[in-house]
């Protein structure tokens, strides 16, 4: 069985064995080609106008036939002994009855229309990987590089698709945490989307969170307002005040038993002198032993945060300012106060590196949390 991805880095298996690295980039990249068009056949004069443009007539056309027997040569037939391509003189196409594996075929013939269930859509989901054809750009090739950058639009738009069905599925089923989890993915992608900010507040509330549901419309409304420059629309804005204007009695009822079952957690940590960061990255550190953050911060978010903790390490790794780290953090605990009480005990404070004790001091002030007071380790 032949299976191909071509979403995030490339991968190509014949009967399980990677045969990706018999490729190079342009027969990959005529791959693609083909497969996206399975359904036609394509005209070699214009695969040779989209991957080898500089090429003189001759050297095109042999460029393509090399590649073409590249491709028919080393991947073999299926069980049922079809070959993978049909190629004629003018025209070449993948043979319609060759049996494959696919995951942007997989992903282009879903439709939100269709009856299908939360396994399926999981298994699709899984399959975003990356970008289609991640890290992949040829020397004037426009017309190609422009169809790559097309392809990856509507690939997330397809995503975008599956993740809002998937959240529509689990609300049926009262799963409102993987909605949360999905929806927070969404945000990741669309962070401007009033739409999907609109399902969030609204999957918080039927989750019986509305104090989150508040401060992410909050989160959601500073940013919005930053980078378009307008506040949000009449509906998202009335849905935040039907939130806001509970009554009053009810929400003072609600939040002492909140209060009372309000999971507590003890967290020990230490300094160890004016390394940067230290106090705080050993605090996230004991926090993220016990609590999943990705519940509580986006993705981008967390990268920022793994500068300065190795466990939230991700790839392309950067350098954020000192504030955005204390705004993400106090973020962080903002939303954890709603359900956790936290319970810090610093041990050699009199060694806190100076960043830490500026955040140190922040979320006193901001009564986020207790501390433990010692006799040698007090904390006012």
């Amino acid at each position: 069985m032949l299976d191909i991805k071509f979403l995030g880095k490339v991968k190509i298996e014949y009967d399980g064995i990677d045969i990706t690295d018999k490729f190079g980039a342009k027969t990959k990249a005529l791959l693609s080609l083909l497969i996206l068009n399975k359904a036609k056949s394509l005209n070699r004069e214009k695969i040779i106008s989209y991957l080898w443009p500089d090429s003189t007539e001759d050297s095109g056309k042999f460029n393509l036939r090399f590649n073409l027997w590249q491709l028919g040569n080393i991947i073999g037939l299926d069980e049922k002994g079809n070959k993978f391509l049909h190629t004629g003189r003018s025209h070449c196409k993948i043979n319609e009855n060759y049996n494959y594996i696919c995951d942007i075929v997989d992903i282009k013939t879903f439709s939100s229309k269709e009856n299908i269930s939360i396994e399926k859509l999981e298994e699709l989901r899984k399959k975003f990987d990356g970008e289609f054809l991640e890290g992949f750009y040829f020397k004037n090739c426009d017309d190609f590089n422009e169809n790559i950058i097309l392809e990856r639009s509507c690939f997330e738009e397809q995503k975008i698709k599956i993740l809002l069905k998937l959240v529509s599925l689990y609300e049926i089923e009262n799963n409102f945490e993987k909605c949360s989890e999905i929806l927070k993915e969404l945000i990741n992608i669309e962070p401007y989307d009033e739409e999907i900010a609109l399902r969030m507040l609204e999957i918080y509330e039927k989750n019986g969170k509305r104090r989150l549901a508040i401060l992410f419309y909050d989160d959601f409304k500073k940013k919005f307002m930053t980078f378009l420059g307008i506040s949000p629309s009449e509906e998202l804005e009335k849905k935040y005040f039907d939130l806001k204007s509970k009554d009053i009695s009810k929400e003072k009822i609600e939040n002492k038993i909140v209060n009372i079952n309000k999971i507590e957690l003890l967290l020990e940590t230490h300094c160890i002198g004016e390394i940067k960061y230290y106090w705080i990255s050993n605090f996230l550190d004991k926090i993220i032993e016990k609590i999943n953050i990705n519940d509580y911060l986006i993705e981008n978010e967390i990268k920022d945060l793994g500068y300065i903790n190795i466990n939230l390490f991700t790839d392309g790794l950067i350098n954020p300012p000192d504030i955005r780290i204390i705004n993400i953090l106090l973020k962080l605990l903002e939303k954890l106060t709603v359900e956790y009480n936290l319970i810090v005990k610093v041990i050699q404070i009199e060694k806190i590196d100076y960043i830490s004790k500026i955040f140190l001091e922040e979320i006193q002030r901001k009564n986020f949390i207790s501390f433990l007071k010692e006799k040698e380790h007090i904390i006012n």
